[in-house]
């Protein structure tokens, strides 16, 4: 995590002119890329995953109520639970093959893409696009141990998996991210 006082030299060097200008990198994602990115995304924002599994949740909990009030029914009740947390697996799994599907048809994860980040903006260009967005529309911007993530309004999220890049561009990277990114940002010490 960057502390203020680092961000502060950042943001002084970024104001010189041995400010990083602009940094580029090709990046292709991976299978892998993505669980870590959906894994990392599920990490920061724990109510969301809790909220994807409410159901089961509640039926395991409602379970363990009816165990304590009703010990005889014991063998009853675990197969509830049982049930409930196989619903929980067939979830998990079905996430993962609608995962794999949408990696496998998409575009921008089968392509090489030319990331592009400067001052004012991220830009991702590939066979066929080109997006650009600018700093501010970023709300919340955090590193895990595989991905930089970047957090839009609306849950959009764009992911820059570590995988493609060596230890400099990491460090760069970290470096634009501590002296530009706008909203809430929380990086790993290097």
């Amino acid at each position: 995590m960057v502390s203020g006082r680092s961000r502060s030299r950042l943001k002084l060097a970024a104001h010189r002119d041995y400010a990083i200008r602009a940094m580029m990198v090709q990046l292709r994602w991976t299978d892998a890329d993505v669980a870590a990115a959906q894994w990392a995304y599920l990490k920061h924002n724990p109510w969301r995953f809790i909220r994807y599994l409410r159901y089961p949740i509640v039926a395991v909990v409602v379970s363990g109520i009816v165990l304590v009030q009703y010990p005889e029914s014991w063998q009853v009740v675990g197969w509830l639970v049982l049930f409930d947390v196989g619903t929980i697996a067939y979830q998990f799994f079905i996430s993962r093959r609608i995962t794999i599907r949408r990696f496998k048809k998409s575009r921008l994860w089968q392509d090489i893409v030319s990331v592009t980040i400067d001052g004012q903006s991220l830009r991702l260009s590939g066979r066929g696009f080109e997006v650009t967005r600018e700093w501010s529309e970023y709300s919340d911007v955090f590193e895990s141990g595989r991905v930089f993530m970047f957090g839009r309004g609306g849950n959009k999220i764009l992911f820059l998996p570590k995988s493609g890049m060596n230890e400099s561009e990491i460090v760069e990277l970290r470096t634009l991210v501590s002296t530009y990114a706008k909203g809430k940002v929380k990086l790993v010490s290097p």
